[in-house]
């Protein structure tokens, strides 16, 4: 019975795939045990020696493609080297042979816009060899130091635009032409971008201490514009800001840039210039010494709109569509902001005793006269540009004395004083005293409508100058006095009522822009 359970057991592991352990025989066994193992040994032992020699094999294969593709890879870049020294023998040899150009001539940079610059420049005189294939434009800044920013231009263009130059900085263009990779000689031209442009607001200008200062906003200190003119010159600024000066002793109209840049002479030749407005859009209008009416535009352009008037032109003034208006004699002469031939009106207050005009919307004009005689009274009216005296009106309510100024919303405005006396005496009227504390605004709106706002705070500096006066486009009143019981510079809101100080001292010559 073991003798079977052994073989059993024997079986059963070969047929599984098992191991099976080494069984001793038995004692007194016939050996067919042994032969059995025997047979299972020798069938094991075979399989192993035939995989060896297929692994061998391969392995010999793989070595050799190996090998192959190595030294099919040594060869291409054996052949790619070989290539690549050539080539560079050959540019070498190019490079060799070509000659410089010359330095572009006639370098010059143009503004394109605030922070552009159009570069032009014409080829070199001696062209090099071979023709030079392009240029190279070069942006420096004032220091020397690249900016990083290079151009290439292929011939045959010799120009180029660079935008996005820094605001208010100076820069300095390079160009080279280039033959072969060798470079000519650099040409040069500096150039300085506009600066940024300043948001001014309501700016508030006026004179003082000699100086034309600038309040960039109401609450501000002031900024420094320039020397105030020699009389009976005068200064004016545009819409933007600019202030142009015309010195009628120096001869000299310069503009003084709102983005504080460097002045700009308009011109040199203007002695004994007596008059000066400028339209919103920058033209400058001067009536000369000879009684000549010369433009000078925003970009430095002179144009003489008129040579010569039939009498002696006396007053000028702007309209706020940019018609331009000129008085002599009693006429008024416009000049269409348009364009096309003038136009004249009969200004019925005439000449006499005339100190201003102030050229309103329409043809509206409003003037401050004296009424002469014993009574020297000083007054602002309004000729509508009838030509008939029945246009003439009073700017004020009552008889009084008044600072008169128009406002960019397009009402004028008289600050009137408390009391007016009659300079003779008379022993029918009780005694007088002259009181120059300002009572209240008249607003004459451009269609004719009046309003009383009360005004108080402030006083006119005299009878015959009682002050300079303007407002802003939301009808803030600014008042300028040089003398008097209150100098200085004030301002009044819409509503009137008590006057806010600005800044202490004496201003004349009070203007405002938005």
């Amino acid at each position: 019975m073991r003798r079977i359970t052994g073989i059993v057991a024997l079986a059963t592991a070969l047929t599984l795939g098992v191991s099976a352990p080494a069984l001793a025989a038995p004692t007194g066994s016939t050996g067919v045990t042994g032969s059995t193992s025997s047979t299972v040994v020798s069938s094991s032992s075979a399989a192993p020696s035939k995989s060896a020699a297929a692994k061998k094999a391969a392995a010999a294969k793989a070595a050799a493609a190996k090998k192959a593709a190595a030294a099919k890879k040594a060869a291409a870049a054996k052949k790619a080297a070989a290539a690549k020294a050539a080539a560079a023998k050959k540019a070498a040899a190019a490079q060799a042979a070509a000659t410089a150009a010359s330095t572009p001539r006639q370098l010059t940079a143009t503004a394109a816009g605030p922070t552009s610059v159009v570069l032009a420049w014409k080829a070199p005189a001696t062209s090099g060899r071979p023709a030079p294939a392009g240029y190279t434009v070069t942006v420096v800044s004032s220091d020397g130091r690249p900016v990083g920013r290079t151009v290439w231009v292929r011939t045959p263009s010799t120009s180029t635009r660079v935008d996005g130059l820094a605001a208010g900085a100076t820069f300095r263009f390079e160009v080279r032409a280039w033959t072969r990779g060798v470079a000519s000689p650099a040409a040069r031209v500096a150039y300085t971008t506009a600066a940024a442009p300043v948001d001014l607001g309501t700016a508030v200008f006026a004179v003082t201490d000699g100086r034309i200062v600038a309040f960039p906003t109401v609450d501000s200190a002031p900024v420094d514009v320039a020397a105030a003119p020699a009389s009976p010159g005068g200064y004016d600024v545009a819409a933007n800001g600019d202030a142009v000066v015309l010195d009628s002793v120096a001869g000299t109209l310069v503009r003084h840039p709102a983005t504080q840049a460097g002045p700009v002479t308009l011109a040199t030749d203007l002695v004994g210039a007596r008059e000066l407005h400028v339209a919103s859009k920058g033209t400058a209008y001067v009536l000369t010494a000879g009684g000549s009416l010369v433009a000078f535009g925003a970009d430095g352009t002179r144009r003489t709109v008129e040579a010569a008037f039939p009498s002696t032109p006396l007053q000028l003034d702007v309209r706020p569509n940019g018609d331009v208006v000129v008085l002599y004699t009693s006429v008024l002469r416009t000049y269409p902001a348009a364009g096309g031939a003038p136009t004249e009106s009969v200004f019925t207050q005439g000449t006499t005793r005339l100190n201003d005009i102030i050229a309103g919307a329409g043809t509206t004009t409003y003037y401050e006269a004296n009424s002469g005689g014993a009574v020297g009274l000083q007054f602002w009216s309004i000729d509508d540009g009838s030509g008939v005296s029945s246009g003439i009106t009073s700017t004020t309510d009552r008889t009084t004395y008044a600072a008169g100024g128009y406002g960019l919303n397009g009402s004028f405005y008289a600050l009137q004083a408390s009391q007016f006396c009659l300079p003779f005496p008379s022993p029918n009227r009780p005694p007088c005293t002259v009181d120059l504390a300002s009572k209240d605004i008249v607003v004459t709106s451009a269609s004719g409508v009046r309003t009383v706002v009360p005004a108080t705070g402030v006083a006119l500096q005299s009878e015959s100058r009682p002050g300079s006066i303007t407002a802003d486009a939301d009808g803030v009143l600014f008042v300028g006095l040089a003398g008097g019981a209150t100098p200085g510079l004030w301002s009044f809101a819409p509503e009137g009522g008590a006057a806010q100080l600005v800044e202490a001292g004496a201003f004349t010559d009070v203007k405002v822009v938005d």
